[in-house]
Protein backbone atom coordinates (compact mmCIF):
# COMPACT_ATOMS: atom_id res chain seq x y z
CA UNK A 1 0.00 0.00 0.00
CA UNK A 2 1.21 3.45 -0.21
CA UNK A 3 1.40 5.84 1.77
CA UNK A 4 -1.10 9.49 1.70
CA UNK A 5 0.68 12.73 1.76
CA UNK A 6 -0.64 15.40 4.12
CA UNK A 7 -1.95 17.88 1.91
CA UNK A 8 -0.21 21.28 2.39
CA UNK A 9 -2.01 24.90 3.24
CA UNK A 10 -1.65 27.89 0.82
CA UNK A 11 0.54 29.14 3.64
CA UNK A 12 2.14 26.26 4.33
CA UNK A 13 3.20 25.84 0.59
CA UNK A 14 3.92 29.62 0.32
CA UNK A 15 6.58 28.92 2.76
CA UNK A 16 7.90 25.62 1.47
CA UNK A 17 8.85 27.35 -1.55
CA UNK A 18 10.07 30.56 -0.26
CA UNK A 19 12.89 28.79 1.54
CA UNK A 20 13.54 26.76 -1.85
CA UNK A 21 14.08 29.93 -3.73
CA UNK A 22 16.08 31.47 -0.64
CA UNK A 23 18.53 28.09 -1.01
CA UNK A 24 18.96 28.13 -4.13
CA UNK A 25 19.32 32.23 -4.75
CA UNK A 26 20.72 33.19 -1.42
CA UNK A 27 20.70 37.09 -0.34
CA UNK A 28 21.85 38.78 -3.27
CA UNK A 29 18.95 37.67 -5.80
CA UNK A 30 16.47 39.54 -3.14
CA UNK A 31 19.12 42.40 -3.30
CA UNK A 32 18.45 42.32 -7.02
CA UNK A 33 15.04 41.61 -7.30
CA UNK A 34 13.87 44.67 -4.49
CA UNK A 35 16.05 46.75 -6.77
CA UNK A 36 14.00 46.04 -9.98
CA UNK A 37 10.72 46.44 -8.25
CA UNK A 38 11.97 49.70 -6.87
CA UNK A 39 12.77 50.80 -10.16
CA UNK A 40 9.35 49.69 -11.86
CA UNK A 41 7.30 51.50 -9.28
CA UNK A 42 9.61 54.91 -9.53
CA UNK A 43 9.30 54.68 -13.73
CA UNK A 44 5.67 53.91 -12.73
CA UNK A 45 4.16 56.42 -10.10
CA UNK A 46 7.21 59.06 -9.95
CA UNK A 47 9.20 60.40 -7.17
CA UNK A 48 5.85 62.18 -5.72
CA UNK A 49 5.02 58.89 -5.04
CA UNK A 50 7.35 58.02 -3.01
CA UNK A 51 7.31 61.60 -0.77
CA UNK A 52 3.64 61.19 -0.21
CA UNK A 53 3.98 57.40 0.91
CA UNK A 54 7.29 58.37 2.84
CA UNK A 55 5.25 61.29 4.95
CA UNK A 56 2.00 58.74 5.53
CA UNK A 57 4.66 56.39 6.93
CA UNK A 58 5.90 58.85 9.25
CA UNK A 59 2.65 59.75 10.42
CA UNK A 60 1.59 56.17 11.04
CA UNK A 61 4.55 55.48 13.00
CA UNK A 62 4.67 58.81 14.89
CA UNK A 63 0.48 57.51 15.76
CA UNK A 64 1.80 53.78 17.24
CA UNK A 65 4.37 55.33 19.22
CA UNK A 66 2.07 57.63 21.00
CA UNK A 67 -0.38 54.83 20.78
CA UNK A 68 2.22 52.44 22.31
CA UNK A 69 3.29 55.27 25.06
CA UNK A 70 -0.46 55.80 25.80
CA UNK A 71 -0.72 52.03 26.14
CA UNK A 72 1.90 51.63 28.64
CA UNK A 73 0.30 54.67 30.89
CA UNK A 74 -2.43 53.07 31.32
CA UNK A 75 -0.89 49.52 32.02
CA UNK A 76 1.09 50.91 34.34
CA UNK A 77 -1.71 52.98 35.91
CA UNK A 78 -3.53 49.39 35.85
CA UNK A 79 -0.84 47.58 37.76
CA UNK A 80 -0.39 50.44 40.29
CA UNK A 81 -4.40 50.03 41.33
CA UNK A 82 -4.47 46.39 41.51
CA UNK A 83 -1.33 46.06 43.57
CA UNK A 84 -1.95 48.78 45.86
CA UNK A 85 -2.43 47.73 50.04
CA UNK A 86 -5.20 49.07 52.11
CA UNK A 87 -2.03 50.73 54.16
CA UNK A 88 -1.10 52.15 50.64
CA UNK A 89 -4.21 53.63 49.32
CA UNK A 90 -4.90 55.09 52.79
CA UNK A 91 -1.36 56.97 52.82
CA UNK A 92 -2.48 57.90 48.96
CA UNK A 93 -5.75 59.28 49.82
CA UNK A 94 -4.49 61.08 52.61
CA UNK A 95 -1.85 63.05 50.73
CA UNK A 96 -4.91 64.17 48.31
CA UNK A 97 -6.57 65.40 51.13
CA UNK A 98 -3.69 67.67 52.76
CA UNK A 99 -2.90 68.87 49.44
CA UNK A 100 -6.83 70.09 48.58
CA UNK A 101 -7.57 71.22 51.88
CA UNK A 102 -6.17 73.79 54.35
CA UNK A 103 -5.11 72.99 58.17
CA UNK A 104 -8.43 74.70 59.09
CA UNK A 105 -9.95 71.69 57.47
CA UNK A 106 -7.51 69.58 59.85
CA UNK A 107 -8.88 71.66 62.85
CA UNK A 108 -12.51 71.28 62.66
CA UNK A 109 -12.56 67.70 61.69
CA UNK A 110 -10.18 67.00 65.08
CA UNK A 111 -12.94 69.20 67.07
CA UNK A 112 -15.49 67.01 65.95
CA UNK A 113 -13.95 64.05 66.64
CA UNK A 114 -13.19 65.10 70.20
CA UNK A 115 -16.68 66.19 70.40
CA UNK A 116 -17.94 63.22 69.38
CA UNK A 117 -15.83 60.88 71.87
CA UNK A 118 -16.84 63.39 75.03
CA UNK A 119 -20.94 62.48 73.96
CA UNK A 120 -19.90 58.67 73.86
CA UNK A 121 -18.72 58.31 77.42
Amino acid sequence: MGRRRKELTVKETGRIGGLTTSQKHGHPFYVKIGRMGGMAARARHGPEFYQEIGKKGGQKVRQLITLGREGERVKKERLSRRSMTTKEAGSRGGRATRQSHRPEFYREIGRKSGEARRRQK
